[in-house]
């Protein structure tokens, strides 16, 4: 991950991608653009002195966070097919964001399924054309069909928040919408914050089980952020 390499200014842009609300629906971060020039490591660090100027597009403030060290991690084909899907989603759904689609994909290449709940938050269908009823349908399906009657209540309940859907499933089955235990999410986030915890994700999964949010919490004091935050 590329957040410790960034200033705090690209750090806003990249949590802002992660909650999917601004570079989705809005045109700027909080109406602020960070201007920088140069790639890599060289361009995060000239970052903060950067003018900044009001107005300017989300597609310009996405070339720059990239541009400050984002690296790809999907294959030309993976990038191009998602494009050629976003650009037919957009299409219909908010025309404005096409032009944002060059950047939006290779950064979201890989990652669609994350990219599906983002966007089922914002417009309720994803890019498969799936809602959060279809999706939570499928889940009980599988994990527990007698829950299949409840569904519409609970996609009604979760809509704008299926982070927070993702915590209960967990909670009640050990694996969420996107197929994740909490294992899993431990593994990504200390190889983030602290390779050398890694070989500890499953014990830490065992010792919080059932207890996500007293685990979010520890994991903020210590290291700053929560799961939901890689």
């Amino acid at each position: 991950m590329i957040r410790p390499a960034l200033n705090e200014a690209l750090d806003v842009y990249i949590d802002a991608v992660g909650e999917g609300s601004l570079l989705i629906e809005d045109g700027s971060i909080n109406g602020v653009a960070v201007c920088v020039q140069g790639t890599g490591t060289s361009a995060a660090a000239t970052a903060a002195s950067a003018p900044t100027t009001n107005g300017v597009t989300s597609s310009t403030v996405a070339t720059s966070a990239y541009a400050a060290g984002f690296q790809a991690s999907a294959s030309d084909a993976q990038v191009s097919d998602l494009r050629q899907r976003l650009q037919v989603f957009y299409a219909e759904h908010n025309p404005a964001k096409i032009e944002t689609l060059d950047v939006f994909s290779r950064f979201w290449a890989g990652k669609e399924a994350k990219l599906n709940s983002l966007l089922r938050e914002k417009y309720q269908v994803d890019l498969d054309g799936k809602d959060l009823l279809s999706v939570l349908t499928n889940f009980y399906s599988e994990h527990n069909p007698t829950k299949a009657t409840d569904a519409p209540r609970i996609a009604k309940q979760y809509q704008s928040d299926e982070k927070a859907l993702n915590r209960a499933l967990r909670k009640s089955y050990g694996v969420d919408i996107f197929g994740e235990t909490l294992e899993d999410l431990l593994v990504a986030f200390y190889k983030e914050t602290n390779p050398q915890k890694v070989t500890e994700a499953g014990r830490v999964a065992e010792l919080f089980k059932g207890k996500e949010e007293e685990l979010n919490a520890q994991l903020r004091n210590q290291y700053g952020k929560e799961l939901s935050d890689i």
